[in-house]
């Protein structure tokens, strides 16, 4: 019907509620596909408040989003594959928590793979994130960033993340890998392996208006024939407090420097690789400066 809810495929009738009334939503092997419909906003398993959805062993093509979970609490979505989306495959918006994002594939048109975000687009009283995880996916061709972490408003946070053992492989865009933007903490970025980024960071950290990443570690991550075309732009940002960037590795590329730290308490260790065009491996700026393990 052209409007913003009629063009989820699947929807539950409970939207608007103000509480969690709906539960127990189980989406399991259908194949979605939007035909000639090009909006962003066009998604085809749209759910707000709803305690407990599970999407799994589902395929997706074209429309805005896979999935978009507003407000929702437990969810799980796995062994799902999208295609040609043009805002996220897997959305999280508006404090969806206790969030799991596992084993699936998304080859993006535009914008992102897997989102976790503290506030949404509805502005509502759920603006705080935890216990999110996104665990041994694929996402290919993002044009904004691979993963990303954020909180969105002053008011809001994300805390309690996980990003293992996922690959992010660039396209014809300049995108981001994979990271997190301000009032983000207890966040793990390990074993993680991004590749073919251009533009951007491969790993990033970075304030918004109003805050910074905290208490964040970003482990043994592998990070191939990834380019940043800035002076400014290390092929790693770790802008926060109490961060350690440690035992990364790198093969191919070109950048100003591997990490770019601006914080306190911060470590980097044990990483190495690429070329290099600057004359630091870590540029460092803030007036406490990290501490560095590497001899």
């Amino acid at each position: 019907d052209g409007t913003k809810l009629g063009r989820a495929l699947v929807g539950n009738a409970g939207h608007a509620a103000a509480s969690l009334t709906d539960r127990d939503i189980t989406v399991r092997a259908i194949n979605f596909q939007y035909i000639g419909i090009q909006d962003g906003e066009a998604h085809a398993v749209r759910l707000r408040q709803v305690r407990g959805v599970v999407v799994e062993d589902c395929t997706f093509s074209g429309g805005g989003n896979a999935t978009a979970f507003l407000a929702c609490r437990d969810t799980m979505v796995a062994r799902c594959v999208s295609q040609g989306t043009l805002n996220c495959a897997y959305d999280h918006w508006e404090g969806t928590s206790d969030s799991m994002v596992q084993h699936c594939v998304a080859t993006c048109a535009r914008g992102y793979g897997v989102l976790f975000t503290g506030v949404g687009t509805e502005m509502g009283n759920h603006q705080h994130a935890a216990r999110l995880n996104a665990i041994g996916n694929r996402i290919y061709s993002p044009s904004a960033a691979g993963i990303w972490v954020c909180a969105l408003s002053q008011h809001s946070s994300v805390s309690a993340v996980v990003l293992r053992d996922n690959l992010v492989r660039g396209g014809p865009f300049k995108a981001a890998g994979i990271g997190a933007t301000g009032a983000v903490s207890d966040l793990l970025i390990e074993n993680n392996r991004v590749e073919d980024i251009k533009g951007q960071s491969a790993l990033f950290l970075r304030p918004d208006n109003w805050t910074r990443p905290r208490d964040v570690r970003m482990l043994r991550n592998r990070i191939a024939r990834c380019e940043t075309d800035e002076p400014q732009i290390a092929l790693i940002q770790a802008l926060g407090d109490d961060i350690q960037v440690r035992g990364n590795r790198v093969t191919g590329g070109t950048f100003p420097a591997l990490v770019w730290a601006d914080g306190q308490r911060v470590v980097l260790s044990d990483n190495s690789g690429g070329s290099m065009t600057g004359p630091r491996k870590y540029r460092t700026e803030r007036a406490v400066a990290p501490k560095i393990d590497d001899p």
